[in-house]
């Protein structure tokens, strides 16, 4: 199997064990994004839509097309009963097949982070030729993405349990979007307590706590092994990990760093010189 094949089975398998709508955050941002979505806007291309919780809602007030380059979630967001959707496209995000401008406003949530470096910069100009006046982006916000690391007991990758590749912040964003410019920002969702790469690290290779649990539905995104478990951790490694954490606080606090939410909203509107 190749590596694109398997990232299409790691998300496949993501969207066969998620469900959005179980989450009283995703249900909060959904209302969020809602207000966010400006007057005037008619239709919407949601690109990424997973398993089409947030693009329903945008479809009980909006024209919306769904894009998502996975099979599994397409199916189950046909399966949701909600109001009919514009039309339902299976593509990968930096290569969609509708013309410019194709919609008022280009929606995209949780998807960027997700985007090898090549593709992640395809995705950002087709949703810039996509959209006619707005796009509307959520990320993770400053995402510490060594925090969140399983290691495969099968071949030793160490991967992102979600799949992220990038961390955002308004200033990343806002550089993958040169034709538009950011009229409103909002923070959203759980709150994330700081974290540090190199103590992350330390606290995988050194305390052997990975990001994973008995009951992890995931796939290792290169070799496809499933039966994923924690490592077996003795009292000395529990210790290390306990003076890591009062490391971090002591830090956190040094830098005056607190928890923040975990998600970045932007809204965008296109420059008149574009």
């Amino acid at each position: 199997m190749t590596a694109e094949s398997h990232q299409a089975a790691f998300y496949d398998r993501h969207w066969e064990h998620t469900s959005t709508a179980a989450d009283p955050h995703i249900v909060a941002k959904g209302d969020l994004v809602l207000r966010l979505v400006p007057a005037g806007v008619r239709t919407i291309v949601d690109i990424g839509c997973g398993d089409g919780y947030l693009t329903h809602r945008l479809a009980e007030h909006h024209q919306v097309t769904a894009v998502d380059r996975s099979q599994v979630a397409l199916q189950r967001l046909r399966r949701l009963r909600a109001p009919d959707l514009a039309g339902v496209i299976e593509a990968s995000a930096d290569a969609i097949p509708l013309p410019d401008r194709a919609a008022d406003l280009v929606f995209s949530s949780q998807m960027l982070e997700h985007l090898p470096e090549d593709v992640l910069r395809g995705a950002a100009r087709e949703m810039q030729r996509l959209a006619d006046r707005h796009l509307l982006v959520t990320v993770p916000h400053r995402e510490t993405l060594r925090r969140r690391y399983a290691r495969c007991s099968a071949c030793g990758l160490e991967f992102h349990i979600d799949g992220h590749l990038h961390a955002f912040d308004a200033a990343a964003l806002d550089r993958l979007f040169p034709d538009f410019e950011r009229v409103h920002t909002e923070f959203a969702g759980p709150l994330e307590p700081p974290a540090y790469t190199s103590v992350e690290w330390l606290r995988q290779h050194l305390c052997r706590h990975w990001w994973m649990w008995d009951s992890l539905k995931i796939a290792c995104p290169r070799c496809g092994e499933t039966s994923l478990r924690k490592p077996r951790r003795g009292p000395l490694r529990r210790a290390a990990e306990r003076g890591l954490d009062r490391f971090t606080e002591f830090w956190s606090r040094r830098e005056g760093r607190v928890p923040e939410p975990y998600w970045i909203i932007t809204l965008y509107r296109r420059k008149a010189s574009t």
